[in-house]
Parts: C-alpha cells; sequence; structure tokens
C-alpha cells in the first residue's frame, strides 16, 4: 500500500514490479547479493565466460534496471527484458544455440518455478555442466536436484 497511488495500483502479483517505482533508489535501498556478485566478477573477467541478466520485468524498465546495475559497478554482455511474453528458458535455448562449444552454464534465480524449468530442460543436455542456484531471501543454495507438485496460481485477495 505504500508505494500505491493514482498510478500504482497493485492487483496481479506482478503490477509492481513492473512499475519503475519498484527500482526507486529514493524509496528503497537496493542492494546486491553477495554470492551472486561474487560469482558475476569471477565469470566476468573470464574471457571466456558471458554473462546475461534475464528478467521478467518488462522492456520498458530497461533503462532504470541497467542503471541500478551500474551505479554498482555491473554490466552484463546480454540483458533480457521479458515481461510475460517470453520464457527464460527460451533465451537459454537461444544463449545454447549462440554458443555451440558451451560446456558450463551457471543459473542464479529467485523463481522455483523458472528452476524447475530450467532443470527439467537442462536434464536433457547430457553435453553441458549445469550449476544452479537458487536465491532466497537470505541465502543462495547450490541446488543438486529438486521436485515440485500441488503448484497453485497466486491471486491477490
Amino acid at each position: 500500500k505504500q508505494v500505491e497511488s493514482d498510478d500504482l495500483k497493485i492487483e496481479k502479483p506482478y503490477d509492481f514490479y513492473d512499475h519503475p517505482k519498484s527500482l526507486s533508489e529514493d524509496a528503497y535501498h537496493l542492494q546486491l547479493i553477495s554470492p551472486v556478485y561474487e560469482a558475476w566478477k569471477q565469470a566476468n573477467r573470464l574471457e571466456n565466460s558471458y554473462c546475461i541478466l534475464a528478467t521478467h520485468r518488462v522492456s520498458s524498465l530497461e533503462k532504470e534496471v541497467k542503471a541500478v546495475l551500474s551505479l554498482r559497478g555491473v554490466e552484463m554482455d546480454r540483458y533480457f527484458f521479458l515481461g510475460r511474453v517470453k520464457e527464460k528458458i527460451e533465451v537459454l535455448n537461444e544463449m545454447i544455440d549462440q554458443f555451440p562449444n558451451l560446456t558450463t552454464v551457471s543459473i542464479y534465480e529467485d523463481s522455483i518455478q523458472q528452476l524447475d524449468r530450467y532443470q527439467t530442460y537442462l536434464g536433457y543436455r547430457e553435453d553441458l555442466t549445469t550449476n544452479m542456484y537458487f536465491v532466497d531471501k537470505s541465502k543462495v543454495y547450490r541446488l543438486n536436484s529438486f521436485h515440485l507438485s500441488n503448484e497453485q496460481k497466486i491471486r491477490l485477495i
């Protein structure tokens, strides 16, 4: 409720994240997550590494997202702003096709649903070493394998 205004009414789970106010440096103390940042720094130093950001944030927020990262010295080789139009797994597939000599894929994700999709897709890719990390509220976990069940859609009431 604190961020709701005439131009921002939160009716669906993603409404807040589709709005520039969600990335306001004045309203929020936006911070990097140390294990993710350290992994990016290490990968960014490697000549044969390619770092991407695939987010379900909408493309109209590209400038704001890049500004938040740039202020912290983070720059990716490529950015994907998918909204709810395209799946992250499609981006992964495109990247694998773009880099036929790819040997290792590391994924940092805060959505268990997305991780499940990655796990299913990558399970068929015996040619790749995969490292998947769940970025939770206060910890980052490396996932070896997991199983989801009883999926229920969230509806705000």
